[in-house]
């Protein structure tokens, strides 16, 4: 028996897994870009047909509700990924949310038809600020040995608008829980001023490995939190290491 819009599909399940904003923190009356990932989750391939978007919508939506924009997907496989990249118009300033909405005219049917849409809040500034991220951890050696030593090289980000000071870099040897602002880590630099869109990476020797165990490693960019910028929560990241014998 053919489902909706004639389709076969019973068995594909499609959802939207993640939302990326670029700039994260868009600007008044401008534009941004946003790079969303479609997932198959069913045991069969199928048709996801037309993703549709709202660049400011705080509620699901109904069949065939027309978006701020929209793309048509191919078929996917069960258990694939596709990532589709579309401009939004940002509005105004204040706090706003995305949706997105997989097979939105509701052509395939699917086991699970309640997952087909996805929200992201985000915020549009009316000036431009710098966001200081951490985009990478890199151990050497990577499996270090228990009570000696290693070095980690970590890449900050400016994914914001303007150039700012990114302030201290702080890293926790062993460090899984998120960390407070002003405290105090196992070792610190000063990354200095970063322009829109750039990258520093510092690398910070001498870490002590302590006793054989996993462990993370957790680095915190701007972790007195007195720098200005669009968004805190992107601050920290951790990688998880083994400390052999």
């Amino acid at each position: 028996m053919a489902g909706f819009g004639g389709s076969f599909a019973y068995d594909a399940d499609f959802t939207v897994t993640n939302v990326t904003l670029n700039p994260s923190a868009p600007l008044a009356d401008g534009t941004f870009n946003a790079a969303i990932t479609v997932k198959n989750g069913g045991t069969q391939a199928g048709s996801p047909r037309l993703l549709r978007f709202w660049a400011n919508q705080h509620e699901t939506q109904g069949c065939a509700a027309p978006g701020d924009a929209e793309i048509s997907l191919e078929t996917l496989a069960a258990g694939a990924t596709q990532t589709v990249r579309i401009t939004l118009p940002a509005g105004t300033a204040g706090y706003r949310t995305l949706w997105a909405f997989i097979d939105s005219q509701c052509e395939t049917q699917e086991p699970d038809e309640s997952n087909n849409q996805f929200s992201q809040g985000y915020r549009v500034f009316a000036q431009a600020l710098p966001d200081f991220t951490v985009t990478a951890i890199d151990l050497t050696p990577n499996r270090p040995t228990a009570d000696g030593t290693f070095s980690a090289a970590v890449t900050v980000q400016n994914r914001g608008t303007a150039a700012g000071e990114a302030g201290p870099l702080a890293l926790w040897v062993d460090q899984p829980g998120v960390s407070a602002c002003g405290a105090a880590g196992d070792a610190a630099l000063p990354v200095g001023t970063l322009a829109a869109g750039a990258s520093r990476t510092l690398t910070l020797d001498g870490l002590p490995a302590g006793t054989a165990a996993a462990k993370s490693l957790r680095a915190y960019i701007n972790h007195t939190c007195v720098n200005a910028e669009t968004h805190n929560g992107n601050n920290q990241r951790v990688k998880p290491y083994t400390v052999v014998p």
